[in-house]
């Protein structure tokens, strides 16, 4: 099935390299979400607490670090998120995650800024301004500066925590 799928021969040694390569990161994610609490306990943002960012894939809540793409609700619930393109978020990731409890919100696009909104993506923010909601869109350092800076009543964040 792997050699159909990437179209190589049998015993090709690229077939192996890919093959592991899935397996790997497959672990890897695996891996990190059994280590970062993610599990079907519902978390919530501790009162007060801020949130921290200290490299290019580490996010500090509640005291716990997070290795993967999160969403902080307006009522403080902690989920994972993701953009399903890798780096290009559109519609159907923000409908996912936004209610009508919110009032502003904070895209982290990355540690370097590399995630950028699809065509659709644009066009539902666009909606969004439009019925009152601020919307912010920048790198997850400033991300995080921003929404550690205001009242958290209205305000959802998604942060995409690598590149």
């Amino acid at each position: 099935m792997l050699k159909i799928f990437v179209g190589i021969e049998e015993g090709d040694s690229q077939c192996f390299d890919i093959a592991r390569h899935i397996v790997c990161f497959t672990l890897f994610v695996a891996l990190s979400m059994l280590l970062t609490g993610c599990s079907k306990e519902v978390e919530y943002l501790n009162p007060g607490t801020e949130i921290s960012y200290s490299d290019n894939s580490t996010m500090t809540i509640n005291g716990k670090g997070r290795t993967w793409d999160l969403a902080i609700l307006p009522d403080g619930k902690i989920q994972p998120w993701s953009p399903h393109a890798n780096h290009y978020i559109g519609r159907e990731e923000l409908e996912e995650i936004v209610s009508d409890q919110v009032k502003t919100l904070i895209i982290g696009a990355g540690y370097d800024g590399v995630a950028h909104l699809t065509p659709d993506g644009v066009k539902y923010v666009d909606e969004l301004k439009k019925r009152g909601i601020k919307v912010y869109m920048q790198d997850t350092p400033g991300a995080v500066k921003l929404f550690n800076s205001l009242p958290k009543e209205g305000v959802l964040a998604c942060f995409h925590l690598t590149c």
